[in-house]
Parts: C-alpha cells; sequence; structure tokens
C-alpha cells in the first residue's frame, strides 16, 4: 500500500492543483500510510477500511486525540479515489472503500 500510495499521489500532481496535491500528500502521510501502509493493496478489505476508520475517530491526531468526523470522511474520499484508480488500472478487482460508509458527520445549527 506504502508504495502504491506514494506512486499514486506523485501521478495526481497534473490532476489536482497544487494546494490540493498538497493536502493529499499531508493526510496520506499523516492518516493512511501509518494505519494500512504496511498491508498489500490486494489484501485490503472493506472490513480493514471500517477498523481504519475507528482508529482515526479514536486516536488519529498528532497528539493522540481523536480525529473529527470530517477529517476522516476527507480521508476516506482520498482513499476511495485511489482505490478507484487502481481498479481503473486493474492492480485490484473491487474498491474496498465502497463497501464502507464515510462517518458521518453532524451539522452545526
Amino acid at each position: 500500500m506504502r508504495q502504491f500510495l506514494d506512486e499514486w499521489h506523485e501521478g495526481a500532481k497534473t490532476e489536482l492543483g497544487t494546494t490540493a496535491w498538497t493536502n493529499y500528500g499531508q493526510i496520506i502521510r499523516r492518516n493512511i500510510q501509518p494505519y494500512l501502509g504496511a498491508k498489500r493493496l490486494t489484501d485490503l478489505s472493506p472490513l480493514d477500511v471500517k477498523r481504519w476508520h475507528g482508529k482515526l475517530l479514536e486516536g488519529g491526531r498528532k497528539d493522540g486525540g481523536p480525529l473529527y468526523a470530517a477529517s476522516v470522511k476527507h480521508a476516506h474520499r482520498i482513499l476511495h479515489r485511489a482505490f478507484a484508480d487502481a481498479v481503473r488500472w486493474n492492480l485490484i478487482v473491487v474498491n474496498p472503500a465502497s463497501g464502507v460508509r464515510a462517518p458521518r458527520v453532524s451539522r452545526k445549527r
């Protein structure tokens, strides 16, 4: 996963604006790779993605505190996009993030 995400992020440079590309890289390095980077791309399941959500929600911040649901949802969207490209490139058959709903973000009134 780590190698795939690094290569995917580098390739996304031509598709994203500079700020978005930089933010994607930070989220990949801080919120995705530490939890999923050691797994093989082909071995990831929707359950792994769901567990990853839980870990981020429990203690995904730099200081070990819980990460906001909106931040987890954003990381989920980035991972889903990377997996969608992996499916398109025939690296995996199914997008494991498609089988999992991103955390619900409560709206402020």
